[in-house]
């Protein structure tokens, strides 16, 4: 049985640089590069010179590879999905070239990629978006065939 408490307010995530990472099965080198995520969305930072940017970029995709490795691919989505939507929102559009360019498909789950296109697809003149499209298209062909790449991928053309 559910019993809603009155006057008691929800719990709120706060993913602060100190906040311990629950133990798991996962190697160190997991729960470094997580918690180099929490810090990553503690900072939220908007960076104005070019190594600041760098870090961020190379932060983010460290990540992103991180959760894929270690089989967390809805907290890899969410990593991409609140990334490119901040920085799409912001009209930051050459940072997210960038990222686009940048990712290394073979290290991406199936599903990371399918959401990374999914989010940018009202930008499709993102430069970068078509080129990481095919390199998708064809990791994906490599994994399960060119049948199945083509059924998951045509609506994010």
């Amino acid at each position: 049985m559910l019993t809603l408490i009155k006057n008691k307010k929800p719990p709120t995530r706060q993913w602060l640089k100190h906040d311990p990472i629950p133990e798991s099965p996962r190697s160190a080198d997991v729960n470094t590069e997580m918690s180099i995520l929490y810090w990553h969305r503690a900072s939220n930072a908007v960076h104005d010179n070019e190594s600041d940017l760098e870090q961020e970029i190379e932060d983010f995709k460290k990540a992103v590879y991180a959760l894929c490795k270690a089989d967390q691919e809805d907290e890899a989505i969410m990593e991409a999905m609140t990334f490119f939507n901040r920085h799409l929102r912001q009209r930051q559009f050459s940072k997210c070239a960038k990222v686009l360019n940048s990712l290394e498909v073979e290290k991406l789950a199936r599903s990371v990629m399918v959401s990374i296109l999914g989010i940018t697809i009202r930008a499709k003149k993102l430069a970068g978006r078509d080129e990481f499209y095919s390199r998708s298209y064809t990791e994906i062909a490599r994994q399960k065939g060119n049948k199945y790449a083509r059924d998951m991928l045509t609506k994010y053309r």
